[in-house]
């Protein structure tokens, strides 16, 4: 099989052979359309993934599945209680952007973030050995960030025959699925419990860090808090002092801005009903 990686436009090839009437199939990613016709496969990527990191990712999904052998009995019971990841959660303050254009702004805020976090929670629950855990903190930033997710990729095959679709395959190794929404679970869960604990403190959580402001009168109540339930889970934390952030109401969205040192720092856009949806009612 000869692999042709591809600058050019991907429809253009598409419509070619679609027109041409000859037997092709095209398997899609998150990040990737493969075109496989005859003995060829032609390769567009959304992204700068070279062979080192193709490797390294068949690398993380072997690592995995010669360690689930050896889990331990509570990381298996993780694994079959799974529910719903939810990635963020807000406190019901910040729903309270009813008009379009309406503002709200929070001094004071801290967050805090768990040092990274699927990478600590996959090495926590055995999937991954402290040595896979440190190898893969040497690799690239951009590389870690797509790694331990490539382990849940879903493939979409379609087959293509005398100029129209014959069918569609979804593939996705369940296994591995499993696995990596029980590290996602696991992360959330913790952040769920971190805003349980600091309750109306809370301002709200993203993925891995949780936004909150410190209890009037005491300067380090709340962070402790957080720190100890980030402990129970066994995570390292780092915890930043912003200026403030900023919600603004975008008609259908809500846009969260963060601000640290006079500079935005990272901004944030969920639709205003998913707002109203993951709430922490306290």
């Amino acid at each position: 099989m000869k692999t042709i990686r591809c600058n050019e436009n991907f429809l253009s090839r598409y419509n070619y052979l679609k027109k041409s009437g000859k037997e092709f199939t095209i398997s899609k990613t998150s990040s990737s359309q493969i075109i496989q016709v005859g003995n060829k496969k032609y390769i567009y990527s959304n992204s700068h993934i070279n062979k080192k990191e193709m490797l390294m990712q068949k690398k993380v999904k072997k690592e995995i599945l010669d360690n689930l052998p050896n889990i331990s009995s509570k990381t298996q019971y993780l694994m079959d209680n799974i529910i719903k990841t939810n990635y963020f959660q807000f406190h019901n303050k910040m729903q309270d952007l009813d008009q379009t254009g309406e503002i709200v702004k929070i001094s004071g805020v801290w967050e805090m973030d768990i040092t990274k976090a699927y990478y600590q929670t996959a090495r926590n629950l055995g999937f991954i050995s402290n040595e896979f855990y440190d190898k893969c903190l040497l690799i690239p930033k951009s590389w870690r960030l797509r790694l331990l997710g490539s382990i849940a990729t879903k493939k979409v095959i379609e087959h293509y025959k005398d100029k129209d679709l014959q069918n569609i395959e979804v593939k996705t190794n369940k296994i591995l699925r499993n696995v990596w929404d029980c590290i996602t679970n696991q992360v959330d869960k913790c952040m769920g419990d971190c805003a349980e604990m600091i309750n109306k403190h809370f301002l709200f959580y993203w993925v891995d860090g949780i936004y909150f402001v410190e209890k009037k009168g005491h300067k380090t109540l709340c962070k402790n808090l957080i720190n100890f339930v980030m402990e129970q889970y066994d995570y390292e934390c780092t915890i930043e002092k912003l200026d403030y952030i900023q919600a603004v109401n975008l008609d259908r969205q809500i846009r969260l801005y963060v601000y640290k040192d006079g500079k935005k720092k990272s901004e944030f856009s969920v639709p205003k009903k998913r707002i109203k949806k993951y709430k922490l009612n306290n």
